[in-house]
């Protein structure tokens, strides 16, 4: 759901020009924050979700306060700003950089992947490479190749 939620954000961004990249993720943020109380609400309601307990672990607040200072409020105003720079399509293009990040980080951490794995992780990257240079126009894949 959170990678169609940005899909849909990055394609419809472009609809909202007259809007600055600051204003349109603050929007975006609000909405999406009611939303996730909503369908937290509901999962609760219906039995297949519940209320976490407090922990008193330094390390969950440190990781709570960087899932909401980095992703849910930098990541989105610098995405804005992307999208009216380079364009939707390749902003969009960076999600998949996501995975990739996390595979890097599992092997800087020493985890071990198998080989369909690093296949995946190859077809991602020959993918990016393929569509960001197909997206060109003529003139400029002859000056990128």
């Amino acid at each position: 759901m959170g990678v169609a939620g940005i899909a849909i954000y990055t394609a419809y961004t472009p609809l909202f020009s007259d809007y600055s990249p600051l204003r349109f993720a603050a929007l975006s943020i609000i909405l999406g924050s009611v939303s996730t109380l909503i369908a937290s609400v509901f999962a609760q309601l219906i039995g297949v979700a519940h209320v976490p307990t407090a922990s008193p672990d330094m390390s969950v607040i440190v990781g709570m306060l960087y899932m909401i200072a980095i992703p849910a409020v930098l990541a989105f105003i610098f995405w804005s700003y992307a999208i009216k720079a380079i364009g939707a399509q390749n902003t969009g293009l960076f999600m998949n950089a996501v995975p990739i990040v996390a595979f890097i980080i599992g092997i800087l951490l020493g985890s071990r992947f198998s080989t369909i794995e690093y296949i995946g992780a190859a077809l991602t990257i020959a993918a990016l490479v393929i569509n960001n240079l197909a997206s060109r126009p003529a003139a400029e894949r002859h000056l990128a190749a």
